[in-house]
This record gives C-alpha cells, structure tokens and sequence, in this order.
C-alpha cells in the first residue's frame, strides 16, 4: 500500500509542478470566463438603437400612469414618440401578427379594480422585464387587499423560440469542451507518464519493486485524481466568471444573464444534469484511460505512443462533435444512439439528457452499459499490461497487441 500511494502521489507531484500544467490553466480559466460572459460582453458592445422596442399600448384612463414607468425600463426613456390608444382598439390585437410597425402590443385595462394585462409579442425576450414591472407597478399603487394582476401572453401560431438551438449548443459546449479538455489531458497524463519511465528504462527498477498490476493501478488512479482537480479547477474558472460577470452587470448596467445563468433558467433540473454529467465523465475518463495506459505499455518510444493513441483520439473527437452539432442540427436520432456507445457516451449522453432526448430510465441504461464495458475492458487489459510494460518489441500495433493477448494468457 505504501508503494501504491508513493507512486500515485510521486506522479501526480511530476505533472502539476510542471509549467506546461500552469500555463494550460491560466489560459484555460481566461477562455473559460471569456465564455461564461460571453453575452454580456456582446451586450457591451451592442448599438442602443438596435435594441429598442416599439410598443403600442392600449390603455383605459385608470392605466394610463403605467406607461411612462414601463417605458423608461423598456427603452431608457429614448423614445421620442409613445404610441397610445385609448379604450376601443380590438382590432390591433386582431391584426397584430400581420403588422411590422410595432414589437409589442400591452392591452392595459381595469376590470373591478383589477388590472388586467394582455401582452402580444413576437418573440418573449422583454417578457420577464414587462411582467415583474407591470406587477411592482400594480402593487404600489394598490394601498388596500392586494389582487393579484391577470397576465394573458400570446404569440404567433407559428412561433419558434429562436433561442433555443443557440441554448442547446451552447449547452453541448459547456459540457463537451471541458470534458474534451479533461479527458485529452488525462490521456497525455497517464501515456507521457508510463512512457518516460519505460522509454527511459526506469521501469525495469519500478517493476522489480513493485508489481505490475500495481503500477498500472498507480498510473489510473494518479490520473483520476488529475481528473478530478482539472474539474475542480474549471469549477472554480465558472464561478470566477459568473462573479465577474454580475460585478460588470452592476457596474456597467448591462443587464445580460451569463450562460451560467441562462443555463440554470433554462434548465430547472440543472443538479440533475450535473450529476449525470460528473458521473459520465468518471466512468468514461476511466475507460479511457485503462486504454490509454495500455498503449503506453506497448509502445516502445514517444513517437510510438504518438501514433498509437490516433484511435484513441478519433474516438473522443468523433463523441465531442456529435454532442456539439448533432442536436442543434437537428440530429436527435443520432445523439440518442451515440449514448449508448461507451466510447461516445461520456460526452454524448449528458448532452441528449440535458436536452431531453433521453429520458432518466435511458440514462441508467446508458451508464450501465459505460461500467459494464470499461469493468470489461479493465479486465481484459490487466493482464496484457502487466506483459507488456516490460517488453521492447518493435512490430506493428495489432500484431503486438496480439503477441501479447497470447502471452497472458500463459502467464
């Protein structure tokens, strides 16, 4: 046991006092709250005139008090002219839709001392805004038994949320870029470090202390722990950037929700997702890893591992763009199929959940069959491994592989 901690900590101790660790993660934590912010940097930069609103009220005399308040937080009071109709305007609800002159129409009026709202939009950015200030507005004028408003929204028959592809991609990156991040990491972490010690012949002296299947274990767990302190890390860049991002909203004025915020707004069973998630990135970074070290193990040089891992990396690119693109692309079929392919699933299947392609029942199932193959996989490469660390042989990839299938079997 004291050799097993001593080689986990000793490789862990090698790859995060190293520089390149240090310069990756201050680069990785700027990208990380660029994106995080992304939408309030935009919002920065955006043109007032584009961002104001044309809206049409229609009102009775008791609700006329309401409109100046409405749009000096709608339009910061720059609009010049504010169109007002008075009592018996039904046809502009009727004929809305088919105008261009206008964004919104607010029907105003009280109904025995209850106001009521009729809000008409083509699209529902400004919805949060116009109902919350409608209700405050409602409440400090009421000095008796408050009553609630009654709020009735309405939008095209044939509308659809222009936000909501950009959510799901958005959504897609911040789970599959980190963990495309993570996991190529763990990979470079555990092959560099199995083929230093065995390019450089130190192996020969660790072996002879040390069992193999113990060296391999060393190699999985150290970059597990790697694993788990990069997240960490990025955790810690997430919320740096959701601070600075309210920081910069107060200071600014730029009221723009960070993706973080959009996320949770958008997706009320985020703890779902997020455990889903970091269980997926477990068992996954896990089989890949037990791959990963065994084509440390059979290969000979750097350059060897270099193109061994090709596969390997194709995989993960091939899981990292169909999380990306397929869904937004209107691929549902293929994200759901990809979950349930281990070597896709980790980065795959928390996308599909979050964006409700799978249901819980299927994600069990997805995660059932991922700890099933990579208990398979471990099992199968334990005893390859412990043949192969210890051998130089320069044939080709399958033809070592498969000399050393055989030679485990005998030993």
């Amino acid at each position: 046991m004291k050799k097993l901690k001593f080689l986990i900590f000793y490789g862990l101790k090698k790859r995060l006092l190293k520089k390149s660790f240090l310069i990756s993660n201050i680069i990785i934590g700027l990208l990380t709250i660029l994106i995080i912010n992304l939408p309030t940097i935009i919002g920065l930069f955006e043109n007032d005139d584009d961002a104001f609103v044309r809206i049409a009220y229609v009102v009775d005399e008791a609700s006329l008090g309401y409109i100046s308040q409405l749009d000096e937080t709608l339009n910061q009071g720059l609009e010049e002219d504010i169109f007002i109709f008075f009592e018996t305007q039904e046809s502009m609800k009727d004929s809305f839709f088919e105008q261009n002159d206008y964004d919104i129409l607010l029907m105003i009026q009280f109904d025995n001392g209850r106001l009521n709202l009729d809000l008409y939009r083509f699209e529902t950015t400004y919805d949060t805004v116009i109902t919350q200030t409608i209700q405050f507005l409602d409440v400090f004028s009421q000095n008796q038994a408050y009553v609630p408003p009654v709020i009735d929204s309405f939008l095209p028959d044939d509308y659809e949320d222009p936000f909501i592809n950009e959510i799901i991609s958005s959504i897609s990156s911040l789970f599959t870029l980190p963990l495309f991040l993570i996991m190529t990491f763990g990979i470079q972490f555990v092959g560099v470090d199995i083929i230093e010690e065995k390019s450089s012949k130190a192996i020969e002296t660790i072996i002879s202390s040390v069992k193999a299947n113990i060296h391999f274990l060393s190699k999985i767990i150290a970059s597990l722990i790697f694993i788990t302190i990069q997240s960490l890390l990025l955790i810690i860049y997430g919320s740096i950037g959701t601070l600075i991002g309210n920081q910069t909203s107060s200071v600014t004025g730029v009221s723009t929700a960070s993706l973080t915020e959009v996320f949770v707004e958008y997706f009320p069973n985020w703890q779902g997702i997020l455990i889903v998630t970091a269980l997926f990135i477990f068992v996954g970074a896990l089989l890949y890893l037990v791959i990963a070290a065994l084509t440390a193990a059979i290969s000979t040089t750097q350059e060897d591992y270099q193109t061994f891992q090709g596969p390997i990396m194709i995989l993960l690119v091939i899981g990292f763009y169909i999380s990306i693109f397929a869904s937004a692309a209107g691929g549902d079929t293929l994200l759901r199929i990809a979950s349930f392919i281990p070597f896709f699933a980790p980065m795959t299947a928390p996308v599909a959940f979050a964006a409700g392609i799978l249901t819980p029942l299927e994600v069990i199932l997805a995660l059932f069959i991922l700890i099933i193959t990579t208990i398979g996989v471990i099992v199968l490469v334990t005893p390859i491994y412990k043949v192969a660390i210890l051998s130089y042989e320069q044939t080709k990839l399958f033809k070592r592989l498969k000399t050393y299938f055989i030679k485990s079997k005998h030993e």
